[in-house]
């Protein structure tokens, strides 16, 4: 290996590139060339374990950084960064293109600073809200399954305004979940331009030359449930065909403009519980469309604690009425739920008893798009975390997961629903199941848009 680089870097990028991976000795194999090779702006890895992932990422972040100014490597947490890290660390000190570094893995955050003026910080984005505020040409999301959808979206926001490049990799950890469900979505075409890329595990060939037959590999096949094998090895997303709601996606319906708008009504949505958990649902309506701006989702509190946490919020002042469970007007050796919100917050909550299968399907109708205007009729504020891992789209505030339907029964599990239930009761206290003998809930939702009349289409 050459001692320093006497690499142009500047002019044709192909020839750039050839000459670095002389230099350093890289060769990737077909599955990681493909992603090399791709120009868009946003690329996603899912990649089986010891696919070789970390490398690809820490490579494309070498190949960028004489051209650019910022780069961040970031994970949920500050060792999710240390491979990609360290292995663009170590390529750059072999080519000299390093000019000094700070920080390590037991003192976060690292930093370099290349002769080129690039410079390369680590970051963790387990809360969202700590997420600079600088524009980075270049992030590297590292384990990037792990993340949650907000801090993708936070991160998604920093590039925005220097027409930055992110590549995301991880292994999938759980198919519910907003990683997979965009590993999907960006196999094809895809509104965002973007491309998904899975890497499996016998991609690296140096590890196992037998590829996808290797001995190895056909043992670790043989030893693991088939889903687990396409997820954890194969890189493959396999979505549960059991969810509840399976209509719900986060680039569909999850929005950081959705918030809470001051010249708007707000009724709310209760489920109550306490060791399970509690949910409720702040909504607002514009026009015929239907915004959940906010949500609170606890367990191990009283109605009487939850309502002290909502009078906190910017939007109770504007709060009029709402719903709860039929179940809240019984008394459990203490006041029954729908009372105490009376006495407390002064505030009247309507009930009604809900079939739980008509309710389902009415929340399902509400979240598909209608084909008329191309738009669902409900969408969320990023933060309401429980509902959205209810759906399947991300991981659950209280240590649950998504709603699922019992395999050999087909019922509803009653588990991991609470504001999923919250939202149908306010979708029942507002639409109903139906409107007449014959009127389909569809029809009901959509008929008075003012985009057109949807009994029309549907005659």
């Amino acid at each position: 290996m050459s001692e320093s680089l006497e690499i142009p870097i500047t002019g044709n990028l192909k020839e750039y590139r050839r000459l670095i991976w002389e230099t350093l000795d890289y060769h990737p194999t077909p599955e990681q060339l493909v992603v090399h090779d791709c120009d868009a702006r946003i690329r996603l890895i899912t990649g089986g374990e010891g696919s070789g992932k970390s490398m690809v990422t820490a490579m494309e972040g070498f190949l960028f950084a004489p051209r650019i100014k910022l780069i961040w490597v970031v994970g949920n947490e500050y060792g999710d960064t240390d491979k990609e890290f360290e292995y663009m660390q170590d390529w750059f000190a072999q080519t000299k293109l390093l000019l000094t570094h700070s920080g390590s893995r037991t003192n976060p955050p690292a930093y370099m600073k290349l002769i080129t003026g690039c410079e390369v910080v680590t970051k963790a984005v387990k809360d969202p809200v700590k997420i600079g505020s600088e524009s980075p040409d270049l992030i590297l999301v590292c384990e990037a399954a792990r993340i949650d959808y907000l801090a993708y979206l936070r991160l998604r926001g920093r590039v925005a305004r220097n027409r930055g490049h992110i590549l995301m990799s991880g292994t999938l950890e759980d198919s519910t979940s907003w990683y997979p469900e965009f590993a999907t979505r960006w196999s094809g075409a895809n509104p965002e331009g973007a491309r998904s890329f899975s890497m499996p595990t016998w991609a690296n060939f140096y590890k196992y030359p037998g590829g996808r037959q290797d001995p190895e590999i056909l043992k670790l096949e043989a030893e693991t449930p088939n889903d687990i094998f396409l997820e954890r090895y194969a890189g493959i997303a396999c979505k549960p065909a059991n969810l509840v709601i399976p209509e719900f996606t986060n680039a569909i319906h999850v929005d950081e403009l959705v918030q809470f708008n001051p010249d708007l009504d707000v009724n709310i949505a209760v489920d109550p519980g306490y060791s399970g958990a509690c949910s409720v649902l702040a909504i607002q309506r514009f026009g015929e469309t239907i915004y959940v701006i906010d949500e609170v989702y606890l367990t191990g509190y009283v109605t009487e604690q939850i309502i002290d946490i909502c009078r906190q919020k910017l939007w109770w002042k504007n709060v009029k009425g709402g719903v709860i469970d039929f179940a809240g007007r019984q008394h459990q050796a203490m006041p029954a739920p729908v009372e105490v919100w009376q006495d407390k917050a002064k505030l009247y909550l309507r009930s009604k008893k809900i079939s739980e299968e008509a309710g389902i399907d009415l929340l399902r109708t509400c979240l598909k798009v209608n084909p008329l205007i191309g738009k669902p009729k409900i969408y969320f504020n990023p933060g309401c975390a429980g509902f959205i891992s209810e759906c399947g789209g991300g991981k659950s505030p209280v240590g649950g997961g998504a709603w699922m339907r019992d395999k050999n029964l087909s019922r509803p599990i009653d588990k991991n629903n609470h504001s999923s239930k919250a939202l149908i009761y306010y979708l029942v206290d507002l639409f109903g199941y139906t409107e007449k003998k014959g009127d389909s809930i569809w029809g009901k939702i959509f008929r008075d848009t003012p985009e057109g009349r949807f009994e029309e289409v549907r005659r």
